[in-house]
């Protein structure tokens, strides 16, 4: 009886073990890969200051780490390529990357890093070669990931037509998480 005993302690203490070993297992971080064929980067100024103007950039890289045991969890950490930027009217893009504007031609990339802080991501934001705190508010929605900031544009020096565009600027983005 009391090998049995013994026995049955040894098989629960290595039962426990091995969960506990999967679970560390299944609740690894995970880096994933941003890029245009995962994730859609977007800006949108407004003109006069609340007409919408979106743009889409096509060229960026990044990662995000998560960890899906801990969705509070995350760090995102992106570079953007500036030339990249599109929009609906090409002439309003080529006026958005001049030097009054975004200058790319002196600025060619802005870049994105933060962590989460629940539905929120804290980070800062190097634009036009000025860095400042950006907080992004964060959704998910199943596999999907968005989220979305403003920034004033004067901040960072972007001081071009004031007349006819308003001072805020929204960063938005929309990635989706590989399923499991």
């Amino acid at each position: 009886m009391f090998f049995g005993n013994k026995c049955l302690k040894f098989a629960s203490l290595a039962l426990c073990g091995a969960t506990l070993l999967c679970r560390a297992a299944i609740a690894a971080p995970e880096t994933l890969p941003l890029t245009p064929a995962t994730t859609k980067l977007a800006l949108t100024v407004y003109g006069l200051g609340f007409f919408p103007l979106p743009g889409q950039y096509a060229r960026f890289t990044g990662t995000l780490d998560i960890d899906r045991a801990q969705p509070d969890f995350c760090r995102v950490r992106v570079t953007v390529d500036q030339t990249s930027l599109s929009m609906a009217d090409q002439g309003l893009a080529r006026q958005a990357l001049g030097a009054d504007l975004l200058d790319a031609a002196h600025f060619p990339t802005m870049s994105y890093s933060g962590t989460c802080a629940g539905n929120t991501i804290a980070g800062a934001l190097t634009l036009h070669g000025v860095t400042h705190p950006l907080a992004l508010a964060l959704r998910r929605d199943g596999a999907t990931v968005d989220g979305a900031g403003r920034l004033v544009r004067h901040a960072y020096g972007i001081d071009g037509m004031p007349h006819l565009l308003g001072q805020m600027i929204k960063i938005h983005f929309v990635t989706r998480l590989p399923i499991p």
